[in-house]
């Protein structure tokens, strides 16, 4: 596979501009101290440093497994060339909050260099047709707006692990718990075969557990509770429609699934397909062929290209199975989101598709058409409207 250059992480903002871990643990003290003290939080915040309490080794809140009060100390870091799967790793692992660099409104940069000329080869097939062709995009911005969606198209042709930029806050402990899980994989995979599963240890595991934001709040003993691993990957589920809540198996590409699992109250993991080249059986295939491929005839071009990529790399088209459960309530928020014009096509339909499944077996009623189609659209920007699920971009 490819090789890229290391990320970096660069803390960006700390409550109060703390930049050490005894004011972070000073901070949660804080925090703990409002549930049995009788002081005001002002006379609270000026109290000592107690090692008894909060100390990282031996304070009574490590030892006891008391761990949400070093939930209120939050770390803003960004992630600088983190590879795409890295960032679905962490992007799997919630509570968080994110902001990463879309490869859907910005130029990607840092390709390996044959992915780079078929993306472009892509962009200068795509961005023409879409504006040209009669497909509808609108007439308003038409030139910028078809080299959007040439974007978010012609990067299907890259690899997985093309870096990306991403802004990421968790907690104190959420970062130790995430350090936890890395060193428990790495420990359980050392001698894995699989190049995707090194890669991953090698490329996005390690320099987390290296990076100089957790020399500096590393707390060993701060460690995920039960046996749950690295969320991303687990095993296929059973299929269940209820009126509350749901669970089923879906292939999606790995571009699809990045956007899919952004919607944190869902829980997603890949079951299988990860592996170099492509290993799932079904009748969709290896990868996904976006329909304005097809509408131009040149499915075979596009599959020859990724037969390319597939040969040496993980391309974000190759299609994986993942399994999927939540509330129906969350998925309908989901639903009312993804179901719509401006969402990426391949989410639209996929999530169209779950939406009309759950609602074939259990009845429930979810939202398995645009807003738009009974409601006046609240959201703008969008030239297709009611017809969004016959569109071709």
């Amino acid at each position: 596979m490819a090789d890229f250059k290391p990320y970096t992480m660069q803390l960006i903002a700390t409550p109060n501009g703390i930049k050490d871990l005894r004011g972070a643990l000073k901070f949660s003290q804080d925090r703990a101290r409002q549930c049995y003290s009788s002081l005001s939080t002002d006379e609270i915040a000026v109290e000592a440093y107690d090692p008894k309490l909060v100390d990282p080794e031996n304070g009574r809140l490590v030892n006891s497994g008391h761990l949400s009060v070093f939930d209120h100390f939050h770390l803003t870091f960004n992630f600088n060339g983190l590879p795409k799967l890295g960032a679905m790793l962490f992007n799997n692992e919630p509570p968080y909050a994110t902001s990463e660099k879309s490869a859907r409104y910005t130029q990607m940069s840092g390709m390996e260099p044959r992915q780079k000329e078929l993306y472009d080869k892509w962009m200068g097939i795509l961005a023409p047709a879409i504006e040209q062709e009669g497909v509808l995009i609108g007439s308003k911005n038409r030139e910028v707006r078809a080299r959007k969606l040439a974007q978010e198209n012609a990067r299907y042709m890259t690899s997985a692990f093309t870096p990306t930029n991403m802004d990421y806050t968790i907690s104190l402990r959420h970062l130790n718990e995430i350090r936890d899980k890395f060193e428990r994989f790495i420990d359980s995979n050392s001698g894995s075969n699989d190049l995707v599963t090194q890669k991953l240890i090698g490329e996005v595991m390690i320099p987390y557990l290296n990076s100089g934001i957790l020399e500096v709040f590393g707390v060993d003993k701060i460690k995920h509770k039960g046996c749950e691993g690295v969320r991303l990957f687990g095993e296929p589920i059973e299929e269940r429609f209820g009126r509350d809540d749901f669970a089923t198996n879906q292939s999606t590409s790995l571009a699809c699934l990045a956007q899919a699992q952004r919607h944190r109250v869902l829980e997603y993991a890949i079951t299988d397909g990860l592996q170099q080249g492509g290993s799932l059986d079904i009748e969709e295939g290896k990868f996904f062929i976006p329909p304005i491929v097809k509408y131009l005839g040149l499915e075979d071009e596009w599959l020859q290209d990724l037969a390319e990529v597939s040969s040496y790399d993980l391309p974000q088209v190759q299609l994986v199975m993942a399994s999927g459960r939540g509330t129906i309530p969350h998925f309908n928020t989901m639903a009312d989101e993804r179901i719509c014009g401006p969402a990426q096509l391949e989410i639209m339909v996929r999530t169209a598709e779950l939406a009309r499944k759950i609602n074939k077996v259990s009845g429930v009623g979810v939202l398995d058409v645009p807003p738009c189609v009974d409601n006046a659209c609240e959201k703008g920007g969008c030239p297709t409207g009611k017809n969004s699920l016959d569109r071709i971009i």
